[in-house]
């Protein structure tokens, strides 16, 4: 537990080889130790170093199934490496042990997304909004998404809300008025028809 401890310490101290070198020592002495794998898979991902920070992460699950932060981690590894749908599974699996953990429900809802789920990822941004209302990222994601699933007026709507909190950010303005051009287009398609 000492080089934990001392890994800790170094990594809050932004000496990240030092980090390293101490998580390594931990893990020789506790090879088990979740959340010694769990920080050095992180502190791996942070460095972009995926393909190093992956089998770390996965023992950290392996070790700790029930830990929200290790089936985090895992989701984030999984990210890096491009995949998706088990990154998709991992970040589920630590919504349903932490329904509020609010960076897995973003990162889900990103990734359903990504995998082109776009009612799926809807529901889960909004699911954040609910914890976190305050969340701007949240909000642009949740108006892509319905931008993406075709959802014209309710992406405007979403859009207009980050514009109120935003009032200077023209690209959402211009966002904005690209989506109701083509809304008014498609209406009065339908109407000559």
């Amino acid at each position: 537990m000492p080089y934990y401890n001392l890994a800790c310490a170094l990594e809050d101290a932004h000496d990240k080889a030092s980090a390293e070198a101490a998580y390594r020592h931990a893990l020789a002495i506790e090879p088990l130790n979740a959340d010694a794998l769990m920080n050095y898979a992180a502190l791996l991902i942070e460095q972009r170093r995926f393909a190093e920070a992956l089998p770390a992460a996965r023992k950290a699950f392996a070790v700790a199934p029930k830990d929200a932060l290790a089936s985090f981690t895992l989701g984030r590894a999984l990210t890096a490496m491009g995949d998706h749908a088990a990154a998709i599974t991992a970040y589920a699996e630590t919504v349903r042990i932490d329904p509020n953990h609010v960076p897995a429900r973003n990162n889900l809802a990103t990734a359903l997304a990504r995998a082109g789920r776009h009612d799926a990822a809807i529901s889960e941004f909004q699911a954040v909004l609910a914890i976190a209302p305050e969340s701007l990222a949240t909000r642009r994601n949740l108006a892509l998404s319905l931008e993406e699933a075709g959802r014209t007026a309710e992406a405007i709507a979403a859009w207009r809300t980050v514009l109120a909190r935003q009032p200077d950010d023209r690209q959402v303005a211009v966002r904005i008025e690209i989506l109701e051009a083509r809304q008014t287009a498609a209406s009065d398609g339908r109407k000559e028809r």
